[in-house]
This record gives C-alpha cells, structure tokens and sequence, in this order.
C-alpha cells in the first residue's frame, strides 16, 4: 500500500467527509483494484479489496443504496459496505471501458465497444474497433438496449499523439474513457482521449466538438461521412472574439485559452459548462512533459464557440503533471474542487498522485494530500501494470444514510 501524507488541511473550509482514491497497484502486468478511505491524518479507515477479480475494474458509482457498482469489459459487479458481492451481470456482445453513470437504478449508461464493430486500417484491411460506443445497459434485462457508434461522428484516421501512447492506435483510435448525461436536453457527452470531446443527440447526431481544429476530415467507419469540420467549436477571448489560427489548430496557447489533450473526468456543471482533468498529452503537439490542469469551458451552441473561464493546476506546472488517469470532482456542500494528480512521475521526487482541493473560483488550497507509491510489484518500466497509480479521488462520507 502506499504512504499517504497531508500536506496542506483547512478544515474549516473543506468539504465534510472522508478522501476515497481508486487505485490500482501493479502485479507484473495486472492491475489490482483497492477503494481505499482515508481520514484528515492520513489514516486509513475503510478499503474494499477488489483484487480478487484479477484484473482492473472501475468505478466512481456509489449507489443511493450504499452498494458499490464496479464494471469490466465484460461484467457489472454490485458490491456492498462490507466487501459482500450481491450482483454479478455480464455485458453481452458489447464490452465496457473506463466510466459509467447510473440514469435509473435498473439503467446504466457506460463507455465501452460493441464486439463487431469494423473499419478499415490505414493499409486497407479490416480491423475491429474498441472504446469508440456510448453503451445504454438494462439492469433488468441484463443486455445493451441502445447504442451510440461515435465513429458515425469522428475521423478514424486522425492522428494526434505519438503511435506507442497506445498499445493498438488504429483499433483503438478513440479511447473513449469519460461520459456525461445532459439531462436537460437527453443528449450525451463524451471525452476520447486521443480525439477529444463530442456531443450528440438521442438519435446520434452530431452536435459540436470540443477540440482543436487539426486534422479532422471526414467522418464514418470507412470515411464515407461528412465533413468534420462544420461542427468544430471555434476558441474566443473574453469579448467573443475568435483567436488566431494558431491557436484554432492548437498550436499554441495563451493565459486566456487553452486546449485540453489527453484529458479525463468529463463534468457538464448546472450553469451547463464543461469541466474536465486536462493531462497536458503532447500539450501543443510537441511531445514533452509540461502540466496538468482542472479547466472549465463555457459553450455558446447557437454561435458554436468555446471560451475558457477557468483552470487550477498550469501553475503548478511538474508538481501535478499526470500523463494518464486523474479526476476532477466538484463537491457539492463548498462547489469547492477536488482535484486528483493520478501518476506524477515526470519531476525528482518519488512517483506519487496527488489530491488537492481548491475553492472555487479562488483557488485556493484548503486540502492536500500525497500517496507516494511503492511499486513493489512491477518493473517501475512504462509499460500496463508495472507500476501503481491513483484511476481517480473523491470525497465520501464513510456511512450513507
């Protein structure tokens, strides 16, 4: 397990209730799965060991019953408080990946892959896709009711990172791993890591997309579909007015904008804005180390512009730098912002993950713990499951009434 310091606490103005992080400790090439509850000392005081399942599961779904609900590839698994698996609910035909929220108790709506999902490879065979659906599951009936393909919507053959981020880039030219439920209008968000973030009605139709402006042709599974760059939202300053192309392409960046790449934990927040955990992935398309960031972004559909209103973290600059994973949650006792650093392993000290939280929009640091990592059951080498990270943090209180 790791060692866990508080580094920074304000007790007075921090939301109630215990830190949660979601980790995964390497087991030479197989992640094993802890929720680990922490206190403001740094004590731990509840862990739910996911190990036996022998591979990575994921969850942030803590249900109005108390039960947890985890989801792999290929199975939903209900687990109560006390370690009790109560459900076990195979997803057929499809695979799950990454993020899930609960819109009824007997539905779901989760990131995933549908299992025959073809598109051709840049050499002309064929290949099937992963990480690419939005997937609505029926708890009832244990199958996938409805589906979003969201290559209908996205250039398969756009290339944005370095080909070794991603063991398999061309089937896996999404990687699909945050989704958000506009419940105002029933239409639905999703963030791909290496693309970026898209929304699209009941019926699949694209609506915008939030990303920078390079690169994108045409969409579809085999490059049949429409011209992508309609529907890309245009970057504006403080006035409204749009910013140099430069920036568009996202080339560069300033204070008042900047591009999110390689991001995680897609937020739509009541006033309707995006927040998300910017990684900081080939930041500029130069494939180099900066910093990570919580950013939020106010969108005007009917103009199809983005503006930045927000961010904590670029500062900070290596001190929160995550390549991979990490969340942000905003806590809804203070709407103070909790942030979580999953991996930092790009400065001198020893690798670590990092929860800070934040008021907002003053940012400052009322909470701040450090999980320096071990690795004691992996290489250390980058490379799957070789060494421990932190998938996500959260603020819980320990019993649910």
């Amino acid at each position: 397990m790791p060692v866990i310091e508080i580094t920074k606490i304000d007790k007075q103005n921090m939301e109630p209730g215990l830190h949660l992080m979601e980790l995964l400790v390497a087991n030479y090439g197989v992640f094993q799965t802890y929720l680990v509850m922490f206190d403001d000392a740094g004590d731990v005081r509840w862990l739910l060991d996911m190990s036996d399942v022998g591979h990575i599961v994921y969850t942030d779904l803590r249900s109005e019953n108390g039960n947890w609900i985890f989801m792999d590839e290929s199975l939903i698994i209900e687990v109560s408080e006390s370690g009790e698996v109560l459900l076990l609910e195979p997803i057929k035909q499809f695979a799950g990946n990454h993020d899930f929220i609960q819109l009824a108790p007997d539905r779901l709506l989760l990131a995933g892959s549908r299992n025959d999902a073809k598109a051709f490879k840049r050499d002309g065979s064929e290949m099937v896709t992963k990480f690419d659906h939005v997937l609505e599951y029926d708890r009832n009936t244990n199958k996938v009711s409805k589906f979003w393909d969201l290559a209908e919507n996205l250039d398969l053959d756009r290339i944005v990172f370095n080909p070794d981020y991603t063991p398999d880039p061309e089937a896996d030219w999404f990687h699909i791993n945050s989704i958000a439920y506009d419940t105002k209008e029933e239409s639905i968000v999703a963030s791909g890591r290496t693309q970026g973030v898209l929304k699209v009605d009941q019926e699949n139709n694209l609506k915008w997309i939030l990303a920078p402006h390079a690169r994108w042709g045409r969409a579809g599974r085999f490059g049949e579909g429409f011209d992508i760059t309609d529907y890309l939202l245009t970057a504006v300053d403080s006035m409204g007015n749009p910013f140099p192309k430069e920036i568009q392409h996202g080339l560069a960046g300033t204070d008042e904008f900047e591009w999110f790449t390689g991001q995680h934990s897609l937020n739509i927040l009541e006033n309707g804005n995006i927040l998300l955990f910017d990684n900081g992935m080939s930041r500029d398309f130069i494939p180099v180390p900066t910093y990570s960031r919580a950013v939020e972004y106010e969108i005007d559909e009917e103009n199809m512009t983005v503006r930045q209103v927000w961010q904590y973290g670029k500062e900070r600059g290596f001190d929160l730098h995550s390549l991979i994973t990490s969340n942000v949650d905003v806590l809804s006792e203070t709407n103070n912002r909790l942030i979580t650093a999953g991996n930092i392993r790009v400065n001198q000290d020893q690798p670590n993950a990092k929860m800070v939280e934040i008021t907002y929009p003053e940012n400052k640091v009322v909470f701040e713990a450090k999980v320096i990592f071990k690795d004691a059951k992996g290489t250390g080498e980058k490379s799957w499951a070789q060494f421990d990270l932190l998938f996500k943090g959260h603020r819980y209180p320990l019993f649910q009434e």
